[in-house]
This record gives structure tokens, sequence and C-alpha cells, in this order.
């Protein structure tokens, strides 16, 4: 996998594992935009597909404020790469969007938090952050219930012994 930007070598290696976790293939090239002062107000992060295999993932500094905001913004966006790609996550119209062929269309906010790709993307924000501890050996991720670690298991990570 390609990642057009350079990164501190463990939020390097967290991209190439979480990517290969969600079954991103390697020879997609993932940008990341550091500096994205032209997102809506309220949005900490978001992807665009730029052409095919090359996807554009910007940050607002928001979401560049703690090690875990990050990440978790990073594991989300990530998440709706491998969405484009392998779910036909794409936008339809000027509300609307396709996924796992079916057509939504937003009416009011709360359409949005209930959307399928978006529930998939906020579950992948924990999975995401319990990886990346779990790689930089932090206590950090102990702070998650254990029950939620058992159900992203099964998604995500490799078989780990659990306390």
């Amino acid at each position: 996998m390609e990642i057009i930007n350079s990164l501190d070598r463990n939020v390097a290696g967290f991209i190439r594992d979480f990517a290969k976790a969600v079954k991103i293939p390697d020879y997609v090239a993932i940008e990341l935009d550091w500096d994205a002062w032209d997102l809506d107000q309220g949005i900490q992060a978001q992807c665009s597909r730029v052409r095919k295999r090359h996807y554009l993932i910007e940050f607002d500094s928001a979401a560049l404020e703690t090690d875990e905001l990050f990440i978790r913004n990073l594991s989300h966006e990530l998440t709706h790469v491998r969405q484009f790609m392998r779910n036909g996550l794409k936008p339809v119209g000027k509300h609307g969007w396709q996924f796992l062929n079916a057509t939504f269309a937003f009416e009011s906010d709360l359409d949005y938090w209930f959307a399928p790709w978006e529930v998939e993307a906020r579950g992948m924000e924990q999975a995401g952050w319990a990886m990346y501890c779990q790689r930089i050996n932090s206590d950090a991720a102990l702070e998650i219930p254990l029950d939620i670690i058992k159900m992203l298991q099964r998604y995500l990570m490799p078989p780990m012994k659990l306390l």
C-alpha cells in the first residue's frame, strides 16, 4: 500500500495493519491532507475518491488534537475507503448515497447517524484505537469494555488473549 504522505512510523504501520485487517488491497494509494480548511463545520475528517485506486482523507485541525482523536478519525475514514471499494459506497444526486446495492436519501441529520456505512465506520473507530494501542503497547486500550473488544475482535483483530 502506498501512503503518499510521510508519517510517524507507528502511524504508518498502523495504517498498513488496519488497511490489511479491513481488506484494503496493497495497490491502493491513500493520500492524507492535514490542513483541510474547507471541510463543513463540525466535520473533523472526510474521505473521497480521487480516481480509481486513489483516495484522499482530509483532516480538520480539530481531528489532530490528540492521538486518540486522530486514530479514531483515521480508522473511520479508512473504513470508508474499504466501503467505497468493496461495498459500492458512492454519492447519488445531491443528498443520496448508494451502499450495498441500496439507495439512501438523507432527509434529516438523524438519517445520517443511522446510515449503515456510518454505523460501521463509527464501530471501527473503537477497533482502530484498540489496534493502535496494542501496537504501541499502551494500556489505554484496556479502557475499552471487554464485550466490545470481543465483538470487534471477530471482525478486525487477530486472535488475542483476553483477561
